[in-house]
């Protein structure tokens, strides 16, 4: 399939994943099941819209739960870093982490190994909510505004808003991924509830959201980077094999988005533990986005800005990599059930028509209602 062709249909499974299965004759037939904003070769209307949807929903949040499972030791280094003032380098004394082997080895001297998952609660379950939305939302804008394109800035758009919404929803347990995974030795908080507890108490509700702003700076534009680049990349990647495609797209795509907006992810981390200081560094009084920019910049320098860049650099492109490869395939074996759950109604009913008389058999459209159906027993009883 030529590049042109594939980019007629931006959300549906790989052709060449299509292609291995002897389950689907051709790319056109599933894609009819796939694309949201297209017709489909079984149901028309509203309900085969919310029908695929709802898949969309389903495959993005088994996506989001097994990216979580294979990148949760990144974010955990990313967020030590994150929220380390002194340079991370081995020239300062001073600094706890100063690379990513030395940081692996004193976590797993003095936390063990299972510091590495840290949070992973909380992140499980941003990740299964977040994954959900964030595919959900990009069909849906992209039915409802863009039907019919399939362009960098189409996408873009397509996959901030689905971000805008996954995050608005999410954001509570990302601060409380990030207290949890922030705290050292001794807890500050014994787990999830406890942090919940804790924090609703000291600090009040609106503890769940800060950081919030910063959080929708930095997740509309990444997100809206990734969906445009992978969707990119696969075009060109188009003539390679299911897997090594959607890895080397996903990956690229993550490397780009992340690099474009860094800055707002470390600002947000540091504004999320505000009043959690315990175990950390004393970061000052932030009164918001602005005045944590200006703290960073005076205090640490331009490159303050991208302290622990290489550990989320990696896990964006682990995660993106991961994220579209899960997806795509959650959304294969999803379809590919449902058709077979059609096409078994399909035959029930053909079997039903076939009893009823060659007169009923001539005269009533083979269709799934399941009143045409109850009809057809009601006559042979």
């Amino acid at each position: 399939m030529s590049s042109s062709t594939a980019q007629e249909y931006p959300q549906e499974v790989h052709p060449n994943l299509l292609a291995s299965s002897p389950n689907c004759s051709n790319y056109e037939d599933m894609s009819s099941h796939l694309k949201v904003g297209g017709t489909s070769a079984t149901k028309s209307g509203p309900t085969k819209e919310k029908d695929t949807l709802a898949l969309h929903f389903v495959a993005g949040s088994i996506s989001g739960f097994l990216t979580r499972c294979v990148c949760q030791p990144f974010d955990v280094l990313k967020i030590r870093f994150q929220l380390q003032l002194d340079p991370i380098t081995k020239n300062c004394d001073s600094a706890k982490y100063s690379g990513i082997k030395q940081a692996c080895r004193l976590i797993l001297k003095e936390e063990g190994i299972t510091a590495f998952w840290k949070g992973n609660i909380p992140a499980q379950t941003l990740s299964i909510v977040y994954g959900g939305i964030q595919f959900y939302g990009f069909e849906y804008t992209k039915n409802t505004l863009y039907p019919n394109r399939n362009d960098l800035m189409s996408n873009f758009i397509c996959g901030a808003v689905g971000g805008g919404m996954a995050m608005t929803i999410a954001h509570p347990l990302d601060v409380l991924r990030t207290r949890l995974v922030a705290q050292g030795e001794p807890k500050t908080y014994s787990g999830m509830f406890n942090a919940i507890v804790t924090m609703r108490r000291r600090e009040g509700p609106l503890a769940f959201y800060k950081g919030f702003f910063s959080n929708i700076l930095q997740v509309t534009p990444y997100n809206g980077a990734c969906f445009s680049f992978y969707y990119l990349f696969r075009a060109i990647f188009d003539d390679i094999p299911y897997v090594p495609s959607n890895i080397a797209s996903g990956a690229l795509a993550g490397f780009a988005g992340k690099t474009l907006v860094y800055p707002f992810d470390l600002i947000k981390k540091r504004l999320q533990v505000q009043g959690f200081q315990d175990h950390t560094h004393k970061f000052g009084n932030y009164e918001g986005l602005v005045s944590c920019a200006r703290s960073v910049f005076e205090t640490e320098g331009p490159l303050g800005f991208f302290k622990g860049y290489v550990p989320s650099c990696m896990k964006a492109m682990a995660m993106s990599a991961c994220q579209f490869t899960f997806y795509e395939t959650a959304m294969f074996v999803l379809v590919l059930a449902r058709q077979k759950r059609e096409s078994s109604k399909q035959k029930e009913l053909t079997t039903k028509l076939n009893l009823a008389g060659p007169t009923a058999s001539s005269t009533t459209p083979i269709t799934s209602d399941r009143s045409t159906a109850e009809k057809l027993d009601e006559k042979q009883k």
